[in-house]
């Protein structure tokens, strides 16, 4: 079996650069240096050009160089040649004898260095007669100098040959092959996404804030990132244990530097550790002032050793690599370290974090002022948007705290970050266990109840015994008519949520009572998310003015629980584009492991918003994406909103779901045992758009008056808004005239016009479908479609423009008809909405102008062959995402080229691909009868 071919995470020009080195040898030798700093994966490199060369049967010899070798000369050299001893009786005599003496075989006068030198070229010469070589030299500068100088010489000489010689060299360092003006490739380190793939690879089970913080501080060296997860316990790899404030080091990375750090006298170590733990802060004033030395004369002695150097103004402490300041902290003692952090915590106000958390590293035990400090301090973070740092200054308060209460609440705090921010649930069920079991009777506070309630909301989607839990806190909350109260005003943000995902009026009536107790002091986003969010039919259109200054400040707010909560707010009332902005920056944070909760809810805000628009693509990628950080961090409510609803919507109305409805159905009966009866609103949803996509009117009208009765759009049930056009559209096309009439009447009694341009729209859209008078019906129709600002939601609008065109055709009104036929034809094809597509085209046909083109016009356009490529794959079944894995494209990209396609075939869905490619192969003949 041939070896396989090696694989090096982010490193494919290398291994490029290595496989053509190794083709090479067969006609000619070459030699390559391989530069790099320590740690950058240079020996990995020759692991790798040995296994190549082994594929394609190349013998290698190599050799090692250490930084202890011993002072004999040729040592090196002599293991190089070992393999090759047996061939040196064939050579010459005075190289043989060279070789011999120099190679300690035999008692003689060493030879001229450059006898030896051109007796080892002679030896590799003859030894690559039958077949190329290759030897492999690591840590070069290393080798004892006699041997770098006879190796310098032969890698200078090998063109001809069939040798190659492949060495590695430290960034920084000298010796004879640097200065033989050999080719060198420099290997620089990984970028954050190879760093991130290797440790997903290597480390799968690695937490993501923890393989952040990695990716971090090893600054892309791909032995740090191997070494430091090892050097963690196992608790703190999966995140269930808070990470130390400096990473510890692994004896490979120690070996690094640490040597050089010895060497330094004992007031240098003692600067360089003060610049270590000084973390961001290392300007060389901070170093002065912890330090009491003017002069700095430890840090000047350490960037002559090349281990630090100080540059810009106001002049800064720079560690030549993170992996040097770690080393300096690993080789410190505890008492040193203390010392430091105490000397810094000195040199900064009392009210700095730095203080805080340089107090904190300094603590040798329990201490309630220094657990006051990270308690405010984290309180402060949160507020500013660093979720991890606060969720990290809580816990070590908690640690901190010798009164069993204190930790126990502090615990509690930590444990809410972590659900509702950090996305950390199983972190957070650990801190909530732990506080109960120092304080039981804490269990039932409302901060505790929060969490709890949040946990099962969320991990186990037990929506009723989250609901009961939480309502009994605040009913039992001494504070529970106190406005400023901050977990009053949690809990009932957090109960807006689990009243909305339960989908009934009567899990609101405890939140009214609530209200009702805060009186006329009810805190302002917490009015604003319940009318706008809980029963925005009710309340949203006379409170647009508010809601819009909200959101106008958006772009400035820093709190990032404040940021989703008022995102929620825009979801039904049409404004969530406002909220973009600072959704997307919640998004990036949860991509880097930070506040991963509130990234979810991001996703799930923005997706809406892109299926709302009509970008529906995008809305797929934000719906897997969401899904898969609920898989990681066991959010399953959020799976079943984005994967089992949002995902499918894009499906059903694109005609991909058929195959599928079962798994609604199921979702249906899974959010019924749970008391999660939104899941029962998704599922009504999904059918009704199924069955209009299927032109089954009976059918959609049976789903969606089951979620949406006619005539009723209800109190807390803001999700009938989604639902306004399909209730009369299945009405009018099933005779139920007065349903629709009263549907209509419904909305603009709730004066949703003035809640938004697409409410307005839907409004008269549905008016017009209702009204039984033609010129009505035409008013209505025009008035829907008249405000430009409603091409922003192209489905909805689309779908007027279709039943206006219907309409227009049965009163025999076809120019007028054909032209909304067409514009609803481009809306769907923008879409990909193929039911809705096919059911205008049959439209268009009637009106005597179908919308395919000629044969002659199909053949006029050509395909390119990555469009014809894309869709012989797609006509053969294959989905975007598998075309995009093959071709190496983004299925993104895939659904563009097919948009491209589908006009040039004269078709308008993937069905119809595979008969237009064979009709247009038989057209235009095989390949060679054609000109």
């Amino acid at each position: 079996m041939s070896p396989r071919p090696p694989r090096l995470t982010g490193r494919a020009d290398e291994l490029t650069l290595l496989r053509d080195f190794v083709a090479y040898l067969q006609q000619s030798g070459a030699a390559i240096l391989l530069t790099g700093p320590p740690g950058v994966g240079k020996t990995a490199m020759l692991s790798a050009a040995a296994d190549l060369a082994a594929e394609a049967m190349v013998p290698v010899h190599g050799v090692t160089a250490t930084e202890f070798n011993t002072p004999d000369p040729f040592t090196s050299l002599g293991t190089l040649l070992t393999p090759l001893r047996g061939a040196i009786g064939e050579l010459p005599p005075n190289a043989q004898e060279a070789l011999e003496v120099a190679l300690r075989l035999r008692e003689g006068p060493p030879a001229r260095r450059e006898v030896l030198a051109a007796a080892t070229l002679t030896l590799l010469q003859k030894a690559c007669q039958g077949g190329p070589l290759l030897l492999l030299i690591d840590d070069a500068h290393w080798l004892d100098p006699a041997s770098a100088e006879v190796i310098a010489f032969v890698a200078r000489r090998l063109r001809g040959s069939r040798v190659g010689v492949l060495a590695t060299v430290r960034a920084g360092t000298h010796g004879p092959l640097l200065l033989a003006g050999l080719p060198d490739r420099q290997l620089r380190p990984l970028d954050r996404a190879h760093a991130d793939a290797l440790l997903q690879v290597r480390f799968p089970q690695l937490a993501t804030p923890v393989k952040a913080r990695i990716v971090e501080e090893a600054d892309g060296l791909p032995l740090a990132l191997l070494e430091m997860p090892m050097a963690l316990t196992a608790a703190q790899r999966s995140g269930n244990a808070p990470l130390p404030a400096r990473m510890p080091v692994a004896n490979r990375l120690t070996r690094l530097f640490g040597d050089r750090i010895e060497q330094l006298p004992k007031h240098a170590r003692a600067q360089l550790l003060l610049a270590a733990v000084a973390g961001a802060d290392d300007h060389l004033s901070t170093i002065q002032a912890a330090s009491l030395d003017p002069h700095v004369r430890g840090v000047i002695a350490a960037e002559a050793a090349e281990l630090v150097r100080v540059r810009d103004l106001p002049a800064r402490v720079q560690f030549v690599h993170p992996l040097v300041r770690a080393t300096v902290v690993h080789q410190a003692a505890p008492q040193q370290l203390r010392a430091a952090h105490l000397a810094l915590a000195g040199v900064y106000p009392t009210e700095s974090a730095a203080h805080a958390w340089h107090l904190a590293d300094a603590a040798t035990g329990p201490h309630e002022t220094v657990a006051s400090m990270l308690e405010a301090l984290a309180v402060r973070t949160l507020a500013t948007g660093g979720v991890q740092a606060a969720m990290t200054a809580l816990q070590r308060a908690a640690e901190l705290s010798p009164d069993r209460t204190q930790r126990a609440k502090r615990e509690i705090q930590a444990a809410f970050v972590g659900a509702n921010v950090t996305g950390d649930l199983q972190r957070a069920a650990e801190l909530l266990a732990d506080a109960t079991r120092l304080e039981p009777a804490l269990t039932g506070s409302l901060a505790a109840t929060v969490t709890a309630s949040y946990l099962l909301l969320n991990g186990q989607c037990e929506v009723d015994a989250a609901h009961h839990l939480l309502v009994r806190a605040i009913e039992n909350h001494p504070g529970n008519s106190d406005p400023s109260d901050p977990h009053l005003i949690d809990a009932l943000h957090s109960l807006m949520i689990m009243n909305s995902f339960g989908g009934r009026e009567t899990l609101w009536e405890p939140f009214r009572r609530a209200l009702s107790r805060l009186g006329e002091n009810v805190p302002a986003d917490v009015d604003l998310c319940h009318r706008m969010f809980g029963d925005p039919v009710g309340h949203a259109a006379h409170g647009m003015d508010q809601l819009d200054a909200a959101l106008a400040g958006l772009a400035d707010e820093l709190d990032p629980i404040r940021v989703t909560r008022l995102a929620l707010a825009g979801l039904y009332t049409d404004r969530l584009d406002r909220c973009r902005p600072t959704l997307r920056r919640l998004i990036n944070d949860g991509r880097q492991g930070e506040g991963v909760a509130l990234a979810i809810h991001a996703l799930i805000s923005s997706c809406i918003d892109d299926w709302l628009t009509g970008q529906w693509d995008e809305a797929l990628d934000l719906a897997a994406e969401g899904s898969a950080f609920g898989d990681t961090h066991g959010y399953r409510r959020y799976r079943v909103i984005l994967a089992g609803y949002m995902e499918r919507l894009v499906q059903v109305c694109r005609g991909d779901l058929d195959d599928r409805l079962q798994a609604v159905d199921e979702m249906a009966d899974w959010g019924s045992e749970r008391g999660a009866g939104m899941c029962t609103t998704f599922a009504a949803h999904l059918q009704t758009l199924h069955a209009i996509a299927q032109e089954d009117f009976e059918a959609a009208y049976g789903h969606v008056t089951a979620a949406s009765p006619p005539g009723d759009l209800g109190r807390y049930a803001p999700h009938r808004l989604w639902m306004l056009y399909d209730v009369v559209e299945a009405a009018v096309k099933t005779g139920r005239r007065g349903a629709a009439a009263a549907h209509v009447a419904a909305m603009r009694e709730a004066e949703l016009p003035k809640v938004s341009a697409r409410l307005a729209m839907l409004t008269a859209g549905s008016a017009a479908l209702a009204a039984p008078d033609p010129q009505d019906a035409s008013a209505l129709f025009a008035e829907a479609l008249a405000d430009p600002a409603t091409t922003r939601w192209p489905f909805d609008r689309a779908r007027i423009q279709l039943g206006f065109g219907e309409r227009l055709r049965h009163e025999h009104r076809l120019p007028e008809a054909r032209r909304h036929l067409h514009a609803a034809h481009a809306g769907f094809q923008q879409l990909r909405a193929h039911p809705w597509l096919r059911r205008t085209e049959r439209e268009l046909r009637v009106t005597g102008q179908p919308t395919l083109p000629s044969t002659s016009e199909v053949d006029a356009q050509p395909l390119t062959p990555q469009e014809r490529q894309v869709a012989e794959l797609a006509a053969s079944g294959l989905t975007n995402r598998e075309i995009g894995e093959r071709l190496f494209l983004s299925h993104r990209s895939i659904g563009a080229i097919l948009y491209r396609v589908f006009p040039k075939l004269g078709v308008t869905s993937r069905a119809a691909l595979r008969g237009a490619l064979d009709a247009r192969a038989a057209r235009m003949g095989p390949p060679s009868s054609r000109s």
